[in-house]
C-alpha cells in the first residue's frame, strides 16, 4: 500500500479497528522512503496509543531492526 492510501484510511476512520495496522504501515512507508526519523515518530505514536496491539509489537521489532528505540520502552 502507498502512503496516500494508508493516510486516507486514517483520515476516514481515525478510531477504527484498523488504525494500529495503518499506523504501522505509515511507518513502513516512511522507512522505505529513507525517512527513518518520521518512521520512528509514527511508530512511537502507535506504541503510545495502542501498546498491546500486534501492530505495536511489529513497530517495536522494526525500530530495533533499524537501530531506533521507543521512548520509555
Amino acid at each position: 500500500q502507498g502512503l496516500g492510501e494508508v493516510r486516507k484510511v486514517l483520515d476516514q476512520y481515525p478510531g477504527g479497528r484498523k488504525t494500529p495496522d495503518a499506523l504501522y504501515q505509515v511507518g513502513v512507508c516512511y522507512r522505505n522512503l529513507f525517512e527513518p526519523q518520521r518512521a520512528r515518530e509514527v511508530w512511537q505514536q502507535l506504541i503510545r496509543r495502542f501498546p498491546e496491539s500486534d501492530a505495536a509489537r511489529l513497530a517495536r521489532t522494526a525500530m530495533r531492526a533499524t537501530g531506533t528505540r521507543a521512548r520509555g520502552k
